[in-house]
């Protein structure tokens, strides 16, 4: 793919969840176009060999560990990120967690308040923070949130999943409504099939529900049945996605040339959602 050098030269991406799978293509690529790079996550050991791989490659980033669903870690993050290096523009908030396979009589407590606080909660801790810097600034900016297909349809025994990425596209129009007049932009983007941890792990999860399922003694037809409700097993161009294909289009919509682009959701699913 085409690696526009220089877009982001002495401009600052902030990206959440950037220690591995589309965070950490995102950062790599942002940083071959120029940009510094803030490198946020849980992670140290992973979170500090992209930035140093960055480093190595002749770029400039900074990892900060933290926990999002901590607004106390969120604002040290921005204040660490802004002591590095200062007025900070651009913003990918990508950390998130799919949930297990349940149907909604089947799903927990713990689980529902584990996925709205990882994949909501810490959304808006992080758009609160980056908008109150953008504004101290005031030179205008740019969100890009990470929602899913899952933000724009239903998937069986995936409700907290997909209440919390419809969740994150209710949250993106909110901002831009309310931060155009500023000349800050948001946009969220909505992945599908990407061949990343998430979905490594999201099948593994599958996988461990129809053991259950077997152990239990209950007949599994209906549930596989129930998770191939739409037929589909790829998307319409044959393949999955890789992720610095996700990556390019979350770092378009921050450059210049979306600049007319805000509350907008892209769908980057090879035309999962159109059949």
């Amino acid at each position: 793919m085409n690696i526009f050098k220089e877009r982001f030269a002495g401009k600052t991406i902030l990206i959440t969840g950037a220690t591995s799978g589309i965070g950490e293509a995102t950062a790599l690529r942002a940083a071959a176009e120029g940009a510094n790079v803030v490198v946020a996550g849980r992670d140290e050991q992973r979170g500090q060999a992209v930035a140093e791989k960055i480093k190595l490659d002749g770029g400039d980033a900074i990892f900060v560990k933290g926990d999002l669903t901590n607004e106390n870690d969120v604002v040290r993050l921005i204040k660490t990120a802004e002591g590095k290096f200062g007025d900070i523009q651009l913003f990918v908030n990508n950390a998130g967690v799919a949930s297990d396979p349940d149907r909604v009589d089947e799903y927990s407590t713990e689980q529902w308040l584990r996925i709205m606080d990882i994949n909501v909660n810490a959304v808006f801790y992080c758009c609160r923070e980056e908008l109150k810097h953008l504004l101290k600034h005031d030179k205008g900016g740019a969100i890009v949130n990470l929602s899913s297909v899952a933000g724009v349809r239903a998937f069986p025994s995936a409700c907290g999943y997909v209440t919390s990425k419809h969740a994150i596209v209710g949250l993106t129009k909110a901002i831009a409504m309310e931060y155009a007049h500023k000349n800050i932009r948001c946009n969220s983007t909505g992945p599908c099939s990407s061949s990343t941890p998430l979905n490594i792990n999201s099948s593994l999860a599958y996988g461990r529900k129809l053991r259950q399922l077997i152990d239990a003694g209950i007949d599994t037809e209906e549930y596989i049945d129930e998770w191939m409700c739409c037929g589909k097993m790829q998307a319409p161009m044959g393949r999955d996605c890789v992720a610095d294909e996700q990556a390019a289009v979350i770092l378009f919509l921050l450059s210049d040339d979306a600049s007319y682009i805000t509350g907008d959701q892209i769908v980057v699913d090879g035309g999962w959602v159109v059949y």
